[in-house]
C-alpha cells in the first residue's frame, strides 16, 4: 500500500509553515491542527508576541502561557507589552519564565512592573515614565535592564519648569548605556537635551523626536524650525497609531525605527536634502 510521505525536506517544510505563521498569525490555530510535528514547530509562535493588557483574548493567552514551562517560554516569547500589572503575582511568575524577551514596552514603571522585569535584558525598550521620576524603585540607566538596550523609546514625558532648568543633568546618564544606538524622545525632552545628547553620544546613529498625532503637523514643523542642533541623525517624525506601530514591528513589519533609519540613509546618500528633518507619515 502506498504511504503518503512529505514532498519537501523537513527543514524546508518547517520554514514554509513558520513563514506562513509569522506572516499570517491568525492562521496559527489552524496550522496547529495539521499534524504533530507541525504543531511542535508552530506552537511557540503563539507566544512570540505577548500582550498583558486585559481582554478576553489576551487573558486566554496569559493563562495558556502561564501553564508553559520555562524551557518552552524562554525560546518562544520575544516581544512583551505591559500596560500595567493587574495580576502582579501572576505577571511576575510568567515573566520569570521569559528571559529571552528582546523587545519590551511598558506603559508605567509601577513597583510591581519593575520587580517583574528586573531579570530581562531587552535590546528594544519603550516606556512612558522616565526612571528618574521613581527614585525609590532603584531603576536608573545603570540598572542591568538597560545593559543590552540598542533602541530606547522614552515616550510622553512632560517636564515642569524646574526640570527644564536641569534637564541634561537628569538625563546625562543616557551616555552610559553601552550599546545604545537608537533613541526616541518626546518633543519637549528632545528640545532640551538634543545638543548635549548628540555631542556626548557619538555612538548614536538615530534620534527620533516623535509627534504621534495626525493633527500635530504645525507643531512638528515648528519643532524643525526651532531645532537646537543641525545633525543628520535627527528625524522629526509625525505619525499615528503608536501602539499599532509597535505591534506591527513585533510581528515582523517595519516599525518607525526602520523607516527613520531609511530616512537617514536617504539623507546621507543625497537622495533627500541634508537639511530635511521632517518625516511626515500621517497621510500614509
Amino acid at each position: 500500500m502506498n504511504q503518503l510521505v512529505p514532498t519537501l525536506p523537513l527543514e524546508l517544510e518547517r520554514q514554509v509553515f513558520e513563514m506562513a505563521a509569522l506572516c499570517h498569525p491568525s492562521t496559527i490555530p489552524t496550522l496547529l491542527l495539521v499534524c504533530h510535528h507541525i504543531h511542535d514547530w508552530i506552537e511557540p509562535l503563539l507566544y512570540r508576541v505577548l500582550s498583558l493588557n486585559r481582554s478576553p483574548s489576551t487573558d486566554a493567552q496569559f493563562a495558556a502561557a502561564s501553564s508553559k514551562t520555562i524551557s518552552f517560554l524562554q525560546n518562544a516569547v520575544r516581544h512583551v507589552f505591559i500596560p500595567g500589572v493587574s495580576k502582579p503575582a501572576g505577571t511576575k511568575a510568567l515573566l520569570a519564565k521569559c528571559p529571552g524577551v528582546a523587545n519590551l514596552m511598558l506603559l508605567r514603571l509601577f513597583r510591581d512592573v519593575v520587580e517583574a522585569i528586573q531579570h530581562l535584558r531587552p535590546a528594544k525598550l519603550s516606556f512612558f515614565d522616565p526612571p528618574h521620576e521613581f527614585p525609590g524603585l532603584l531603576l536608573t540607566f545603570d540598572h542591568p535592564l538597560f545593559m543590552n538596550v540598542t533602541h530606547l523609546d522614552i515616550f510622553h514625558v512632560y517636564l515642569d519648569d524646574e526640570e527644564l532648568k536641569c534637564a541634561w543633568g537628569k538625563w546625562c546618564s543616557l551616555t552610559s548605556l553601552p550599546k545604545l544606538t537608537h533613541l526616541a524622545l518626546s518633543p519637549q525632552l528632545g528640545h532640551e537635551i538634543l545638543p548635549q545628547l548628540l555631542a556626548e553620544c557619538p555612538q548614536l546613529t538615530l534620534v527620533v523626536v516623535g509627534f504621534w498625532s495626525a493633527s500635530y503637523l504645525a507643531k512638528a514643523v515648528e519643532f524643525v524650525q526651532r531645532l537646537p542642533v543641525a545633525d543628520p541623525r535627527v528625524v522629526v517624525l509625525r505619525a499615528t497609531h503608536y501602539f499599532t506601530d509597535w505591534e506591527d514591528g513585533a510581528h515582523g513589519a517595519d516599525d518607525f525605527w526602520a523607516r527613520a533609519d531609511r530616512f537617514v540613509v536617504h539623507k546621507r546618500n543625497g537622495e533627500i536634502p541634508s537639511t530635511q528633518y521632517l518625516l511626515d507619515e500621517s497621510e500614509v
